[in-house]
């Protein structure tokens, strides 16, 4: 499911141009933020899904990468999920023949925001009922490994009439990630993208590390320049002491 290497080159002097060299498979993810790329990856990693492919349509600007990747790996997907940043007019030839694609190929197609807002024209450029284009939508926007692996259920859903999961759930602004007693307690703090991403995997090194030479953490979480309004430095230190 993961990104293999590419080959690329300049074709008279435009964008350059990249074959991604991806077989196909029943879902393929197309998305600008590799943090969401890397949720999908591991989230797959924990469950029975269909087969998947993500990709990262910035590599795709030149126009003889998008006919490349359609031909090597959209065509046979049964489910193409494009989440757009930008808006329609930033990968507008992408965007034009994935469309074109999809109806002659029979082939499900979700066209989602970049962002967190909902962009109802953009989304209807999808040939799935509103609703299951929203569901999709929340599950991405309130990110984290959980949801992405409820985005990944819902896929499944669409393909194969599998149970609904459950809504998403957002992150807080800020929380804590984990905590472990040992006979000193240490706080470490990071930046909330780090769980909405999956990238935990280094925080919890740290925390392993810690807890082998029987040092307690805990683990916080939070948003750029966020400071909770109802937690105090009395609070923070009793969270660190366990």
């Amino acid at each position: 499911m993961h990104l293999l290497a590419t080959t690329s080159g300049v074709i008279d002097g435009a964008a350059e141009a990249a074959d991604l060299k991806q077989s196909p498979a029943d879902i393929v993810v197309l998305s600008a933020a590799d943090s969401e790329i890397a949720a999908l990856a591991r989230a797959y990693d924990t469950g029975t899904f269909p087969t998947l492919r993500l990709a990262n349509f910035l590599q795709l600007q030149h126009n003889l990468s998008v006919d490349l990747y359609l031909e090597k790996t959209l065509s046979l997907a049964r489910l193409i999920v494009l989440r757009l940043l930008g808006g329609a007019s930033y990968w507008p030839y992408g965007l034009a023949q994935i469309e074109a694609l999809a109806k002659a190929n029979d082939i499900k197609l979700v066209v989602l925001p970049g962002d967190a807002q909902p962009d109802h024209e953009l989304t209807s450029r999808s040939n799935l009922p509103m609703r299951d284009c929203e569901r999709l939508r929340t599950y991405l926007a309130a990110g984290g490994q959980p949801n992405a692996a409820k985005f990944l259920g819902y896929c499944k859903h669409l393909l194969e009439g599998s149970e609904i999961p459950a809504p998403a759930v957002a992150l807080p602004p800020a929380g804590v990630y984990r905590r472990t007693t040992g006979g000193h307690g240490v706080g470490l703090i990071f930046y909330r993208s780090v769980v909405e991403g999956a990238q935990t995997a280094p925080i919890d090194a740290l925390i392993n590390a810690l807890e082998k030479r029987s040092i307690g953490c805990t683990a916080i979480f939070a948003a750029t320049a966020f400071v909770p309004t109802d937690w105090s430095c009395g609070d923070l230190a009793a969270g660190f002491q366990g």
